[in-house]
């Protein structure tokens, strides 16, 4: 990644912080667009009138693409609980070229074509740029294991949607350890049913904390 590209990732990121300071979604009301605006006005170099139409464009087929996935991942997430199956390999796996293959994906094939049109010819940028709004969101739901790759100039995402169940479970078994060495436990057994009820609360909790 040269200079220039470095450049436009780190104002893309503060647009993207912008957004999503006081919010845990992509919706742009009339008080944030004055304050985008004032970014886009800083950053004039790098994003002219064509780029923020396409800008807002991919943002709003993007939050209704972020709605459908996460629903998605949330479901591959329940069967695991549910049927407490092994937390390797766990990765749900799409690239850019399915847009215009996949049923499911195809609602959202503009998005694809906004952010090419807000890069032209950059692949590296076109997935850059796309990975950090889709990451930014994946880490507060506690999805932190997601990887992006260029495959034969296709953009590959890939979302590990066992990571949250991971994470409370390690959170579960460190508690587990501390009460025993306070002596609130006697009994050194974990209890797997004890640990998925955590697990399942504690992301019962963080939904709720999202929504707000």
């Amino acid at each position: 990644m040269n200079n220039d590209e470095k450049r436009i990732v780190i104002e893309m990121q503060s647009i993207i912080d912008l957004i999503l300071e006081e919010q845990n979604t992509y919706a742009i009301d009339r008080n944030l667009m004055f304050k985008l605006n004032e970014l886009f006005n800083k950053y004039d170099k790098d994003f002219d009138n064509d780029f923020i139409v396409s800008y807002l464009n991919f943002i709003e087929t993007f939050s209704m693409f972020f709605d459908m996935l996460i629903e998605k991942i949330k479901e591959y997430e329940l069967d695991i609980l549910d049927e407490q199956t092994a937390l390797d390999d766990c990765f749900f796996v799409f690239n850019f070229n399915e847009f215009n293959e996949k049923e499911v994906l195809m609602p959202y094939k503009d998005m694809i074509e906004s952010i090419k049109e807000m890069f032209p010819k950059n692949i590296l940028l076109q997935g850059s740029i796309f990975f950090m709004h889709l990451n930014t969101l994946l880490r507060r739901y506690k999805f932190k294991n997601n990887k992006i790759r260029i495959v034969d100039k296709n953009i590959v995402i890939s979302i590990d949607y066992a990571d949250r169940i991971i994470y409370f479970r390690e959170e579960y078994i460190t508690n587990f350890r501390h009460e025993l060495e306070e002596g609130i436990r006697t009994g050194v057994f974990i209890d797997d049913r004890e640990i998925n009820n955590y697990v399942r609360e504690e992301i019962y909790n963080l939904e709720n904390e999202l929504d707000i």
